[in-house]
């Protein structure tokens, strides 16, 4: 794939395409969610967090969690609480956005 991103979005835009007709019962391959797999891809090389906190979690929370934080310690760190408390998809944006890690590390993430 890295040397089709030369031609842009139209790579991605095709192989979405592409996949809807190969697999036209299959869900969740649009253009927007392939550009999410790729930058999850690119971001999260950790295995410790693939295994530990990605796995565990539903494809929408860690959406958030490389949409919303810049550092994997932060990144795991609210993952780990996710799982732990349960949180839905707007309790976990809710926790980054009022900074529940300052509140409880001090910041020191």
């Amino acid at each position: 794939m890295n040397k089709n991103t030369a031609y842009g979005n139209k790579f991605i835009d095709t192989l979405a395409q592409e996949i809807k007709l190969a697999f036209p019962e299959a869900k969740g391959y649009s253009a927007r969610n392939l550009r999410y797999m790729k930058r999850f891809a690119r971001e999260i090389t950790d295995q410790n967090f693939l295994q530990t906190v990605s796995a565990k979690l539903p494809w929408s929370h860690n959406l958030v969690l490389i949409e919303k934080l810049k550092t994997m310690e932060s990144r795991y760190w609210y993952g780990v609480k996710a799982i732990e408390n349960g949180w839905s998809v707007a309790v976990l944006e809710h926790q980054i956005a009022t900074g529940l890690i300052d509140r409880e590390q001090g910041g020191k993430l």
